[in-house]
Formats: structure tokens, C-alpha cells, sequence
């Protein structure tokens, strides 16, 4: 079966602290000011403090792994196809 997923949905809890590169210390922090909360709302990003050493930022709950660029080249050419049979619609049938 043909998977055609872009971005997988991941835990970053028990990913690598940027800062340490130990595993499982990171945990959800709250937003503190104006540019957090705006960067969370517009973003996939969210705010994560390392237990371990004290690292507060930002880490994405989505992951882009190889496969994806199969599946994004797929789309991009269903996308080109149908803009192409789209056209020629327009061109053979309405536009005269």
C-alpha cells in the first residue's frame, strides 16, 4: 500500500534536546510572552523545556522523512496534469 503522507505527527518529548542531545528530558512549556504565543498560533511550533539542562524553546511535533518527497513530487505532478487537462478544456471547449 502507498503510503502518501508529507508530515508525520511525532511526540517531541522523547526526541533530543538541541542543547544537551540527551533524550526524554524535553517537556511542554507555556507560552510567556506576545512572540511565543504568536509563533505557536501561526505555526506548527510549540515552546519545550529540557528538564535535564534547562533549554527552553522552540520544537515542531512534525516530522518530514524521505518518503515524503516521493508523495510531494506525486502531488506536484497530479497537479500539473490536471492543470494541463484543465486548459485544454478551456481553450478546446469555452474559450473561442
Amino acid at each position: 500500500m502507498l503510503n502518501l503522507k508529507i508530515l508525520y505527527k511525532t511526540d517531541p518529548r522523547i526526541h533530543f534536546c538541541p542543547d544537551c542531545k540527551k533524550q526524554g528530558g524535553l517537556k511542554k512549556s507555556r507560552s510567556r510572552n506576545f512572540y511565543e504565543k504568536f509563533v505557536k498560533f501561526l505555526t506548527p511550533f510549540s515552546m519545550y523545556r529540557c528538564q535535564l539542562c534547562g533549554w527552553r524553546g522552540f520544537k515542531s511535533g512534525y516530522l518530514i522523512k524521505a518518503a515524503s518527497f516521493k508523495s510531494l513530487f506525486i502531488y506536484f505532478f497530479l497537479f500539473a496534469i490536471t492543470i494541463m487537462i484543465v486548459s485544454f478544456i478551456l481553450k478546446r471547449f469555452i474559450i473561442k
